[in-house]
């Protein structure tokens, strides 16, 4: 036995084996102590962009194309007609796709923004949206229906237009009275009448009053009645050009600080969808996708699938004990004390290192294997030398006097191989 054993023999075994329920009662301190620390303060990062180095050329480019345009990091909300044969008109598609933005944007802890079409507000002097080119040219050679509409509501009238009445309405009416009859006039005229009488209907009929507005997007040949038209965000669907649906784009908040850090958003976000939909679901279906979408579904996955790994771990070393030792409470003792280091190394985690990745919170269960590894010498050493002495000082000190010198070596082993990761420039999340 050399000198350094002699005395940690002599210092730290002794003092152990001689202060048994001291030792314990340390022990439990470093315990809560460690896991209070890993509680309160050990986060775990779930940011999948940290768990690969930035400096590699091809991530890099990646990273900067996911800054540049972050609606590719968004997800999105798709509502799609229950009926494809017969789709709703494109007022229930609008009423629907802003109904579900108004219950998810007033969910200012979980989302950042939400917009179910295009936002011209923040497109500045230049948000102009376009049809096709020879739409366009069609509906300028059409808008001479609307010039006189346009003259007469919106400008002053001249001396000669106030003679046909004291306000615009009676203008209007008797100028359109004096338009001979043709098949343009009738296009403008007919449906501003009806929604002129719809809203002259007695109180009790308000539903009939908002749905009699004037729908004028015939007067444009050709002109597109979907809620594309308004600047919706309404297309084709991939497998069948025939079907459409209607997407709300969302930007959810993120913390990427826990397990449940993206789930949790999500979660809100589709109570706060359903909450929304009753009076648009006989008409529409909805669900979510997006890459958040798909990464709070591995996350679950990954955390029971992670949880269910390290509890069938423990049991599993549990029961190999039992049946190899042929004692209960062997076993037992050396699956607590397994329990108690996993419980101070991640309160040393939480003070030298302060966060875990997706990667490095997998290493519980390697623990589990490396730590028994250490604790079988020592319970198969105490098994042996209880035997053949009584006395706890003696059958302790020849314990670790034996399974010092392999369990130290083991352990310098395993330390040096991980802290080769230090030589690294990248250490991860």
């Amino acid at each position: 036995m050399g000198p350094i054993q002699r005395v940690i023999i002599r210092d730290a075994v002794m003092s152990v084996v001689r202060h048994p329920r001291l030792t314990l009662l340390i022990a439990a301190i470093l315990l809560l102590v460690g896991t209070s620390l890993a509680w309160t303060r050990l986060t775990i990062s779930t940011d999948q962009n940290k768990l690969f180095s930035a400096k590699v050329p091809f991530f890099h480019k990646y990273l900067e194309f996911i800054r540049e345009f972050p609606e590719n990091e968004a997800m999105y909300i798709t509502l799609q007609a229950r009926n494809p044969d017969h789709p709703p008109s494109a007022r229930q598609w609008i009423q629907c796709a802003n109904a579900v933005a108004r219950r998810v944007a007033g969910l200012h802890q979980y989302v950042n923004s939400v917009d179910s079409h295009v936002p011209l507000k923040q497109l500045g002097r230049q948000a102009l949206l376009f049809a096709d080119w020879p739409l366009v040219k069609m509906a300028a050679a059409q808008s001479s229906a609307f010039a006189v509409l346009g003259q007469l509501w919106g400008q002053k009238p001249s001396v000669a237009e106030r003679l046909l009445g004291s306000s615009r309405l009676e203008r209007f009416l008797r100028l359109a009275a004096a338009q001979p009859p043709s098949t343009e006039a009738a296009k403008l005229l007919v449906p501003m009448m009806e929604s002129l009488r719809a809203s002259l209907q007695p109180p009790a009929r308000t539903s009939a009053r908002l749905s009699g507005a004037a729908n004028l997007s015939h007067l444009i040949g050709g002109a597109r009645t979907d809620p594309s038209a308004w600047g919706y965000y309404y297309f084709p669907e991939a497998n069948n050009s025939s079907r459409y649906l209607l997407v709300i784009r969302v930007y959810p908040h993120f913390t990427y600080d826990s397990l449940a850090a993206i789930s949790t958003p999500l979660t809100h976000i589709g109570a706060a969808i359903k909450s929304a939909m009753p009076p648009f679901a006989a008409e529409f279906k909805v669900g979510m996708t997006g890459r958040a979408v798909l990464s709070s579904a591995e996350m679950k996955i990954t955390t029971h699938d992670t949880d269910l790994a390290e509890v069938v771990a423990m049991v599993t070393v549990l029961a190999g004990l039992i049946l190899m030792l042929r004692s209960v409470w062997l076993a037992l003792a050396a699956s607590v004390s397994l329990a108690v280091a996993i419980g101070w190394t991640f309160g040393y985690a939480t003070l030298a290192v302060g966060q875990l990745n997706l990667l490095s919170t997998v290493f519980v269960i390697a623990l589990i294997g490396i730590g028994m590894d250490y604790l079988i010498q020592i319970v198969i050493r105490y098994r042996r030398e209880v035997r053949r002495y009584q006395r706890p000082l003696a059958v302790w000190v020849r314990v670790f006097r034996y399974t010092g010198p392999p369990v130290i070596t083991a352990c310098l082993g395993a330390a040096g191989a991980f802290w080769v990761a230090n030589l690294t420039a990248f250490r991860g999340a």
